[in-house]
Formats: C-alpha cells, sequence, structure tokens
C-alpha cells in the first residue's frame, strides 16, 4: 500500500545516514526482506499515484499535543508547505461563538403587540383541528425587530409560551421572552445577541422542543417574486406536476420555490402527457369569493389562510385583479377519493370550453419540462460489467441494484379557509395605508442588486501551477462513473474563486468553460476557461455579481442547469462540521441517520451533510462545501462511529481543541469493526422495540484494531486539501497529508453489514482481525445518545392519534374535501344498507 511504501522510503532514508557496521548481520537481512516486501506490495488503491513521487521525502515527526497527552505521528507526503501560524479566520475552538453585527442586537418587545392583542379579542382565525398535544416548532426567522417562530400545532390558539434562545453551539441563552401563540401556528419574539437557534416552551421549567435555526431575514430581500407551493395531498403520482409548476412559475419570473412535501408517491418512471396539453377543458371565471389564490407582500401580512390573509399590519387586505389582467388556472382532479363532489361543485361553473394555454408558453414550457426531466430521471446507460467496476472500486459493493428510501414525512399541516362574513371593506382589520414605498422594496423584477462581497472579478485561480503538476502525475484520477454530461452538483465562491462541483467523474482533465448568470438567471457575458480537476471538480475565477454558474465544453453550446453559488467568503459558521457518505443498499436506515446524527451531536459536530443518490467519492464534494464554511470536518459512513478512548478527550471536539499546529490538516483514524448480521427495523413500533434495535445495543463484538491502511478514515481541515479519496486526502495545499491518531487517544468503531447482498466478502475481511471481544459504547455515551434517539424518533414517528371525525372536520374547512376514511366509511354504510 501506498503507507506501507512511505514507511520504506522513510528507512531508506534513515539508513543512508547510518554506518552498517554498527548492525548485526541478522538486523540487515530483516530489512532487506522487508525491502522486498515493499516492492512486491506496492500496487493497490492508491497505485493510481505514479512513480515519480517517489524521489519525494517521507517524515514521521513526533507532535505532543499537551505534555500529558498520547502522540499524534504525522507524515508529510507530497506537500512541503508548511506553516508557522495560524489563519485568522481559523483561530477559534468548539466553544468559541462570535456574534456577527447583525445579530448583536437585543429588543424588549414585538412589533404590532397592540394590534394583535386586537386581533386576539375579536378571535381571528380561531381554528382548533390539529391535534397537536404541544407547540412543535418547524422554522424561525430573524427580521430587524423581532424573530418570527412558526409552529405545526393549529390548537394552541393565544397559548402562554416562552422563546428560548441557544447560541451557535446551542447553548441556551439565560435570557426567555413570554409571548403567546397568535395567529394559530405563530409566535412572535424579542431578539437577542448572539442566538442563532430557538424553541418554544410552555413553561420555564420544562425541556423545550428540538431548536430551530434562525434564518436571517435582516437584509434587502434576494428576490422579487417566489412561489409556495401548498401541501400535496393524494396519492396520485406527481413528479410532472411538480416539475411542470415550477418551470411554469420560472417563465413567469418566479426565482425560489418553499415546497411542502407530504403524502409523495414514487417516481413510477411513465412519463405522462403534459397536464396543460392534455387538459384544456376550461369553465367560466368564478368570483373573487371563491376559492382564489393571492400574490401578497409577506412583510405587511398579519394573519393568512391557504387562500387570502386575513389580517394586514399596512395596505389594502384585497386588491381584486380583473380577469382581462390575470386568472388561475386550476386543474382539479375530480376523482372522490381525492375531492368528493368536486365535479359537481365544478359544474356550477359550466358551460366548459376548449382552451389551450398561450402559444409562447407551450412552447417554452414543453422544452424546459422535457429537459428537466430527463436531466433528473433519464439514467445513464451503463454496461453491467462497468457497474460492478464501480460497485467494487467503492468498497466492494455487490451489483445488486441499489435502491435509497427517503422519507418525505415533513410535519406540515393544511391551513384552514375563513370567509369573511359581512365585511364591505377591503381593509379588514387594518386600517394603516401608506403613501411611499420602504426603500429596502424599491425594486422591479429586472434588478439585481450587487453585494459589496460579490463585486469581485479575477483573471486567474490560484494553485494553478501545482494543479497542473497533480494532473500530470494522474493524481485523483478515477473512470467509473460514466457519465456522458456535466451534470452540476454544488457550487461555492471564496475569496479568490469559485469551485464548482461536478457528478460526473470521467471527465477528467477536461477543458471547460465557467458560464455566469446573475440573480435572475440571466447570463453574464465573461467566461472564464478551465479544466475538470479533481475527477469531480472545476476551478472558476469569480465574476462581479455573479449569483449562479453552469459548466459547458465549448461557448456555442446549451449549458446545464446553472446552480446558486454559496458564498463561502467569511469567517467560518461552524467548527466541527460532518459528512455522511451516500447511502447505498436496501435496508431500512431511518434509525441508523438518527443515530449517526444524535451521535456526532453528542461529539459536538453543528451541522450534516447528507448525500442521497448514487454517487461515489462523495468527499470530493464534502470538503468543497466544508471551506470556509467548517474549521474541521469529518468524513465517514453511516456505519462508523469515531470513538474517544483517553480520558483527556471526552468528545472529538475537545480532542480537536487541543490541536493548535496549523500543519496539522488530516487526522486519520485506525478502525475496529464490528459485526452487524441483520438490518435495522423498518419503523417505530414503541420505546422498547426501538432501544433493542439501536445499533450501540444490539452488535457489540468488537474485532481488534486495524492498521492505519485498512480502511481509514479522517477528519481534516477542508480548505487546506487539494484531493480527495473517500478514505484520506489524495494531496494538500498547505500541512501535513497525515497525522495518525494513536488507538489511545481514538478509533473508528465501524459497524459492517455482513449480508452478503450488501458487501461481498464483508465477513471473511472482518474475520482476519478476529479475535472478536464483546465492548460495549461507554455509560455516559449509551444513556445520552438512548435519550436523544428516543426524543427525536418519537417527535418525527409518534402519530398523534386522530379519529375520523376529527379528520373529516378539518378536511372539510379546508375548502370541503373530504378525509378518505369518511369516504370509505359513507361508502361501506351505503352497501349496509343495499
Amino acid at each position: 500500500m501506498l503507507g506501507r511504501d512511505v514507511f520504506c522510503r522513510s528507512i531508506l532514508l534513515r539508513n543512508e545516514v547510518s554506518d552498517p557496521k554498527r548492525y548485526h548481520l541478522f538486523f540487515v537481512l530483516l530489512v532487506l526482506l522487508f525491502l522486498l516486501t515493499c516492492l512486491f506490495s506496492y500496487p493497490d488503491a492508491y497505485s493510481n499515484i505514479p512513480k515519480k513521487v517517489t524521489d519525494e521525502v517521507a517524515r514521521y515527526i513526533p507532535i505532543t499535543l499537551q505534555s500529558s497527552s498520547p502522540t499524534i505521528v504525522t507524515s508529510n507526503f507530497q506537500n512541503s508547505h508548511l506553516k508557522t501560524r495560524e489563519d485568522p479566520y481559523f483561530a477559534f475552538n468548539s466553544s468559541d461563538c462570535p456574534t456577527e453585527e447583525w445579530n448583536n442586537i437585543r429588543t424588549s418587545s414585538i412589533p404590532n403587540s397592540k394590534l394583535h392583542r386586537e386581533w386576539l379579542d375579536k378571535k381571528l382565525k380561531t381554528i382548533k383541528y390539529l391535534y397537536h398535544t404541544s407547540p412543535s416548532v418547524l422554522a424561525a426567522f430573524v427580521h430587524k425587530d423581532q424573530i418570527i417562530v412558526t409552529l405545526t400545532s393549529e390548537n394552541q390558539y393565544n397559548t402562554t409560551v416562552y422563546c428560548r434562545y441557544y447560541d451557535c453551539r446551542r447553548g441556551e441563552i439565560s435570557d426567555h421572552f413570554e409571548s403567546v401563540i397568535f395567529p394559530q401556528s405563530t409566535v412572535f419574539c424579542a431578539r437577542r445577541p448572539g442566538a442563532k437557534y430557538i424553541s418554544i416552551s410552555k413553561t420555564l421549567k420544562e425541556n423545550p422542543e428540538y431548536s430551530v435555526p434562525i434564518v436571517p431575514r435582516t437584509q434587502r430581500p434576494p428576490h422579487y417574486f417566489t412561489v409556495c407551493m401548498a401541501t400535496l395531498y393524494g396519492d396520485e403520482p406527481k413528479f410532472l406536476q411538480i416539475v411542470d409548476f415550477i418551470e411554469y412559475y420560472k417563465l413567469q419570473g418566479a426565482t425560489f420555490f418553499h415546497i411542502y412535501l407530504r403524502n409523495v408517491t414514487d417516481y413510477d418512471r411513465l412519463i405522462r402527457e403534459m397536464i396543460f396539453h392534455k387538459y384544456q377543458n376550461t369553465s367560466k371565471v368564478g368570483d373573487l369569493w371563491n376559492q382564489p389564490k393571492c400574490i401578497i407582500r409577506p412583510e405587511k401580512i398579519g394573519a393568512m389562510t391557504i387562500h387570502l390573509p386575513t389580517a394586514v399590519y399596512e395596505g389594502e387586505q384585497f386588491t381584486p385583479v380583473p380577469p382581462s389582467v390575470g386568472v388561475v388556472r386550476h386543474y382539479r382532479n375530480v376523482e372522490q377519493r381525492v375531492f368528493a363532489g368536486a365535479l359537481q361543485r365544478m359544474m356550477s361553473h359550466g358551460p366548459f370550453t376548449l382552451l389551450p394555454i398561450p402559444h409562447w408558453i407551450d412552447e417554452e414550457l414543453t422544452k424546459t419540462i422535457v429537459r428537466r426531466v430527463k436531466w433528473v430521471y433519464n439514467p445513464v446507460d451503463v454496461e453491467c460489467i462497468k457497474k460492478q467496476r464501480t460497485y467494487n472500486i467503492h468498497g466492494g459493493i455487490t451489483k445488486n441494484e441499489i435502491v435509497h428510501y427517503v422519507n418525505l414525512n415533513e410535519k406540515t399541516e393544511l391551513p384552514d379557509f375563513v370567509l369573511l362574513e359581512n365585511s364591505t371593506s377591503v381593509n379588514f382589520h387594518n386600517r394603516h395605508l401608506t403613501e411611499k414605498e420602504e426603500s429596502m422594496f424599491a425594486i422591479s423584477s429586472s434588478t439585481c442588486f450587487v453585494d459589496e462581497w460579490n463585486n469581485i472579478r479575477t483573471d486567474s485561480i490560484p494553485n494553478q501551477q501545482r494543479h497542473r503538476e497533480w494532473i500530470e502525475m494522474g493524481i485523483g484520477k478515477r473512470n467509473y462513473l460514466f457519465h456522458e454530461s456535466f451534470a452540476l452538483l454544488g457550487a461555492f465562491v471564496y475569496i479568490d474563486q469559485i469551485i464548482v462541483t461536478l457528478t460526473a467523474e470521467n471527465q477528467f482533465n477536461k477543458t471547460v468553460y465557467c458560464r455566469y448568470y446573475d440573480c435572475r438567471r440571466k447570463e453574464i457575458p465573461d467566461q472564464f476557461e478551465s479544466v475538470v480537476y479533481p475527477e469531480s471538480t472545476v476551478f472558476c475565477a469569480r465574476r462581479p455579481g455573479a449569483k449562479y454558474i453552469s459548466i459547458s465544453e465549448t461557448l456555442e453550446e446549451i449549458p446545464e442547469y446553472s446552480v446558486p453559488i454559496v458564498p463561502r467568503v467569511e469567517k467560518p459558521p461552524h467548527y466541527f462540521t460532518v459528512c455522511m457518505a451516500t447511502l447505498y443498499g436496501d435496508e431500512p436506515k431511518f434509525l441508523q441517520i438518527v443515530d449517526f446524527i444524535e451521535y456526532y451531536k453528542l461529539q459536538g459536530a453543528t451541522f450534516f451533510h447528507i448525500y442521497l443518490r448514487n454517487v461515489t467519492d462523495y468527499d470530493r464534494d464534502c470538503h468543497h462545501r466544508n471551506k470556509y464554511f467548517s474549521k474541521w470536518t469529518a468524513v465517514i459512513d453511516i456505519d462508523e462511529r469515531i470513538e474517544m478512548r483517553s480520558d483527556s478527550y471526552r468528545t472529538i471536539t475537545t480532542f480537536l481543541d487541543s490541536i493548535h499546529d496549523p500543519n496539522i490538516v488530516n487526522l486519520h483514524f485506525k478502525v475496529q469493526w464490528v459485526i452487524k448480521d441483520s438490518n435495522s427495523p423498518a419503523k417505530y413500533e414503541n420505546d422498547q422495540q426501538l432501544s433493542k434495535e439501536m445499533i450501540f445495543h444490539k452488535y457489540q463484538n468488537l474485532s481488534q484494531i486495524g492498521s492505519f491502511w485498512n480502511q481509514p478514515k479522517c477528519i481534516i481541515r477542508p480548505e487546506k486539501i487539494g484531493a480527495m479519496s473517500i478514505h484520506a486526502p489524495l494531496v494538500t495545499y498547505s500541512g501535513i497529508r497525515r497525522s495518525l491518531v494513536n488507538e489511545s487517544i481514538g478509533v473508528v468503531r465501524h459497524y459492517r453489514n455482513v449480508e452478503q447482498r450488501v458487501f461481498a466478502g464483508a465477513l471473511n475481511r472482518m474475520m482476519i482481525h478476529a479475535p472478536f471481544n464483546i465492548s460495549p459504547v461507554a455509560k455516559w455515551m449509551d444513556e445520552l445518545l438512548t435519550n436523544a434517539i428516543l426524543n427525536r424518533v418519537k417527535w418525527i414517528y409518534d402519530i398523534v392519534n386522530v379519529s375520523c371525525d376529527q379528520k373529516q372536520e378539518t378536511y372539510q374547512k379546508h375548502g370541503g374535501i373530504n378525509a378518505s376514511c369518511w369516504v370509505q366509511q359513507q361508502n361501506n354504510n351505503s352497501i349496509l344498507k343495499v
């Protein structure tokens, strides 16, 4: 292996400076035997690195972190760019929480509190038909004068609650704020300096719900027109409708979509006729109060139903749009199981006439839908032998088809529809009219503001010469993902460059062009020539005002869909993040995912990147995602747990805090394997079943520790990594490429599934590391992790028991929908009467 090669050359160097006469003949023969072994055992997973690198010097340097701590052995293969001082951007540890200027504000009250009280007294929007027993936090948004928290519970109207604030490490800030739930699923909270997360509780003594990130909404709006898609309902396949919906409103000028996912069926791989081609039988225009839809100015709305605002802070509550200007074309499913009585209600608006959509929309929409669907769902035709080669490279996976089970059951609710009776004014519940637009919103659909950090143009990219050297050496070349074109995965802008990641893995060193787009996705005619390197990465120069980017092989072709450019130009907001490898196999994974996240949260992680697609070497994208986003990033699989073994370091972050050498950029951990001989459960049944099935309770048969070169895993400094493999960096821009962590500090506990269909030969490979011994996790970790998993799973999967009558009441208030159980009851009653 490469590591063995480095060690062999290390011995050669040491012997060159020594007097051979000092060594016993037996020892000389032993060294020669070992060197011969090195020469014959060199080819392996790292053998793609050319022989040219054998001229480099490898060093093993003992580094003492603390006077009483174990040592880390480091190797500096393929790099000699060492630093004597840490970059100021990264001079912080796991307990630091810097407070940005916009977030250093404390308020003692919330705006419009008197107005809210008036609305409460009038019992505005008092709907009690969603039967949650406690407030369940959905999201939170900070504005210049308040924080708005949204809930899933709808039966907590006017309940007194407390806003609970947390810093960037989720440590609670002891400065609560008393508020009430109003409107039905909303809590208005005062602001607190440094608050990054927030939760809600009914008392100050109880443990609140899980805290959610506070999303900043304190700057000029980045979008002019956005679209919210209502919760998806019914069992009809919806992939084509979703694509149609998004592409239609993109043509109408929308630049962002909020989509609520619930009751979504799997893609059925049958592309049916597009909805605007197949259904053109259009009714007459209904009146303004018959299930209308609206476009709103969100910052001025006090309370909403699914159809209209029920109260506004300022402005007119309703501004009717004449049919000659625009109407809503509603493709209503009339099947009884979806909307009972829908056809009869629609017929009251007859007669119906065939009315196709405008020709220009038809042409553009057809073209964009076909392109988008093929981009997402048209599989690459890969021969079986190529698939097998890909899976073997990626850890020995067998050639069975990989299936992903993705749970899309978000806790979203069906809002109500309230008719405003006896209302003669379009300004119901408000008289606050304004004469002048707020400067923050003095924009049009063509406006594209350029932020100061984004007003930069560069003519080159850093490290070009080193990239060229690495390309000539073939470092990072993999030819086993067989895409025919570039499919963009993500894009990240740094101070001196933009990095674009791709799913294609067979485009090594191909010349490409970076294509830039402004905030309205209009192309900026200032392209940049680059190459694909490493295998799935393109480095691009910066362009002023670029908000989206794409890649093309020529300047004449239409590029792939542009992706948003994610800013990474500030001080990293996280200290320790985790990348979970791509999920594979058909084993149910809900419990493993919860276990994984809760475990690493206890280890100090504050952000997770989870890959839900069949791609390999995910870590190449991952380390780019974490550059200037986190100081340290762990790159690991769903079945791997980095476990600290030293009394000096209880958690991963306490260990990371002890590292002050800026040249340590990759912490290399040895592995111990645990035999996992059965599948995880498919669903939550009860607490006892869940506790029994937790991976650290059920599987404790632990192998001996493997070597540093046997499938190790690592924690990296992402901004210093040049190219990655799934186990370790291939090259670094600065620092020591490998810092080997002694097993007395920590190891990786790898719960390896040994079923043949998952990993062929996995059990035989693990038995090399026998004997196995029963070794449970630390008691403190067992207790905390068990409770954390139980709480999280029950929060998501423990279903509220709602009767059919309650469901029917809820659905009837939602525009006359009938609950499926109620329809079934009616059918059963009809059969009994007959």
